[in-house]
């Protein structure tokens, strides 16, 4: 096995992982754990897809994550021992490579154009048509047109300086062809190189299935290709920012560009029921290893997008960066920092929040979307009155939904109270959402005062409302950073379990 290390005299030079000492030592546990959980991702047996007409391959993101396990793997390759950092470097190496696990068994091709070059060898297991390859070709460099071109984001690394073999040839940004369909697979990328004075910024590869044949992963390949490149490449994208970002931030922002890339193909929506939309007491930074909800969070920048526009995810992506220039902190900071010009995170949050209840009006598409669970009561002149505490986490939310009885008449109006504890610091906020019978919504955001107490009245008769929800959030962002959680920045989150108290009452006016 060889090492890839270059010695230049410039500060941001490329450098794949140190060679392993000569006094070997035992893996620490995380690294350990980190090369079991790719040697998993990378060998893992097809299942039964959810997706009808599926054969073989489960629907993406329902298996372990390759893209991440190999990132997690390449931080930690320095704390293995050194036989697990040659089993490391087999995982992590390119198709192309003699040591890689996963080897081309032949001699490969290449076909490139101006961005990218595609990698692929015309017979055996992992062979590919020429026709499927100039495909790929196309459909990668409309994605770099409109990732990078359209929408602004940095270019994945180059690894010109590596040199051959290291780079694939040039340092256009390779894309290798590989059977992985008898891996559960659709797609990965991988980092093997970091800026030494960066080393939190790194370039890399993907890998994408050969054919993406209908028979095994049950939709039109064409379409297989477009969303699968659009989230795969955007990792690459991703690399060139910080490698080492939260997985949440990371996997719901790829997710989401599959919608801008592929809209039509909406393969995304199979997520949705793990994320926010439909479980909002998951805090939305929660990155726990083979969690769904990671890719279902695609939706809250979905929602940041219609309610200011697809850059705040570029400007959070900015703040996130380790690079000379960007803001350099963690997934949620950097978020909030994005959305200052917008309103604030407290405001898109609580309004994200809210707006899943009724996902059919709040999203384009939204009619074929899971919605937010509610709790439904109705007052009336005798029951006039009702009241329930919330246990909030961080970067949660809960819904009531009251409906006027018949008796409840004109002049009547809705006085909703909310007790919020330590409210200042956790962001505590609510969106009260008077729905009226002719099908308009009034939306109205509601921050607690420094007392924890808010107050606010509106419209409740039965004959032009028909009824009133009340979001309660808890946004708060603050973590006590590196306690190695499954929360933003590995933190301690220093606000979860925060109780809010709702009252609600139907009163007469005059």
């Amino acid at each position: 096995m060889r090492a890839l290390v270059l010695s230049l005299a410039s500060a941001l030079v490329l450098v794949a992982p140190a060679a392993a000492d000569d006094d070997d030592q035992a893996s620490s546990a995380p690294a350990a754990a980190a090369l079991a959980t790719a040697r998993a991702a990378l060998a893992a047996t097809p299942q039964t897809a959810s997706r009808a007409g599926a054969a073989q391959v489960p629907a993406r993101g329902t298996g372990l994550d390759a893209t991440l396990a190999l990132r997690d793997l390449f931080l930690l390759r320095g704390d293995l021992s050194a036989t697990d950092r040659e089993d490391a470097d087999a995982l992590l190496a390119r198709p192309t490579d003699s040591w890689d696990s996963d080897a081309f068994d032949r001699g490969s091709k290449v076909r490139c154009r101006e961005h990218v070059c595609v990698h692929f060898v015309t017979s055996g297991p992992d062979a590919a048509t020429l026709a499927w390859v100039r495909r790929t070709l196309k459909v990668m460099e409309a994605t770099w047109a409109t990732e990078v071109g359209r929408l602004g984001y940095r270019r994945p690394l180059s690894d010109g300086s590596l040199g051959r073999p290291a780079n694939g040839g040039d340092g256009r940004f390779d894309v290798y062809l590989t059977q992985l369909a008898d891996q559960g697979l659709y797609g990965y990328c991988a980092p093997d190189f970091r800026l030494t004075a960066r080393p939190q910024v790194g370039g890399g590869y993907c890998v994408l299935d050969d054919d993406f044949a209908r028979a095994e992963y049950g939709a039109a390949p064409a379409e297989t290709l477009r969303v699968t490149a659009a989230h795969e490449f955007f990792h690459a994208v991703q690399f060139a920012y910080d490698y080492t970002e939260d997985a949440w931030f990371m996997e719901s922002t790829a997710t989401w560009m599959e919608e801008v890339v592929a809209d039509k193909v909406d393969d995304n929506r199979q997520y949705l029921r793990a994320g926010q939309v439909r479980h909002p007491e998951l805090p939305l930074d929660e990155s726990t290893p083979g969690s769904l909800a990671v890719y279902g969070q695609w939706a809250f920048w979905q929602h940041v997008q219609d309610e200011a526009n697809a850059a705040v995810v570029r400007r959070a992506w900015r703040q996130a960066g380790a690079y000379a220039g960007a803001g350099q902190t963690f997934s949620i900071r950097a978020t909030t920092r994005a959305l200052a010009p917008e309103g604030g995170f407290v405001r898109a949050y609580a309004r994200f929040a809210a707006d899943n209840l009724t996902p059919g009006r709040a999203y384009e598409e939204g009619r074929t979307w899971p919605s937010a669970p509610v709790e439904t009561h109705t007052l009336g002149v005798g029951t006039p009155t009702w009241t329930r505490t919330s246990t909030l986490d961080h970067l949660t939310s809960s819904s009531v939904l009251v409906r006027p009885a018949s008796r409840v008449t004109d002049g009547y109006r809705l006085v909703v109270e909310v007790d919020a504890q330590r409210a200042e610091v956790a962001s505590a906020a609510y969106v009260v959402v008077v729905r009226r019978a002719d099908g308009t919504l009034t939306r109205r955001l509601v921050t607690a005062d420094e007392a924890g107490l808010a107050s606010v009245s509106v419209p409740f008769d039965h004959g032009t409302v028909q009824a009133v929800s009340v979001t309660l959030v808890n946004a708060s962002t603050r973590y006590r950073c590196d306690r190695g959680s499954v929360w933003s920045c590995e933190g301690t989150p220093r606000d979860d379990g925060l109780e809010q108290t709702l009252t609600v009452t139907a009163t007469p006016v005059g």
